[in-house]
């Protein structure tokens, strides 16, 4: 039973490392497309907070999935993650 536990743990660990890559990427780019930025322009104070209000709308589903999380704490969570990947850009 360890040993199963321990191949599917990292099995099932990678799937989800990878499917949440790919909400990150997929929610950010659905806020970029739709916050009002413009490519090669600094995005304004009210684009940048669309894009994270629509970065948190479209991975908050995700959050409260795979880390059990009520709705709001999911949204804190996503906001979070959202804020220090633009802290870090």
């Amino acid at each position: 039973m360890e040993a199963a536990d321990a191949i599917f743990g990292s099995i099932l660990s990678a799937q989800q490392t990878a499917e949440g890559e790919h909400v990150v990427r997929e929610s950010l780019d659905f806020a970029w497309a739709n916050c009002g930025g413009v490519p090669d322009q600094p995005l304004t104070t009210e684009q940048l907070e669309r894009l994270k209000e629509l970065f948190v709308k479209r991975s908050t589903p995700w959050w409260k999935h795979v880390k059990g999380l009520d709705e709001a704490a999911a949204r804190q969570f996503a906001l979070a993650f959202i804020e220090n990947v633009l802290a870090t850009a």
